[in-house]
């Protein structure tokens, strides 16, 4: 198996913790793991790359002034939440 055992979770006393090279190998390795008696469940975790843009895809979206305020209710540009920065450094 190439799969390298990293130790038991600290914050999860009786799980263990393995890492592999790439996708392929850790769906291998946990394909392989489950074959062994006392092994209750294995959950590969698979790391993917996500584009991220700063303009949700919500249609009612330019009408929320208070997330970017350009004047659309026809008063003044003065204050929003300024959240379009923040968008791409947040994950969730």
């Amino acid at each position: 198996m190439n799969a390298q055992y990293r130790g038991e979770l600290a914050y999860a006393p009786g799980k263990h913790h393995y890492s592999t090279t790439s996708s392929l190998e850790a769906l291998l390795a946990a394909d392989r793991l489950e074959d062994y008696s006392g092994i209750q469940s294995v959950q590969p975790q698979i790391a993917h790359w996500r584009d991220f843009t700063a303009i949700p895809n919500d249609p009612l979206y330019p009408d929320q002034w208070h997330l970017k305020n350009t004047g659309q209710t026809g008063a003044e540009v003065l204050w929003d939440l300024n959240v379009e920065p923040a968008w791409n450094m947040v994950r969730g």
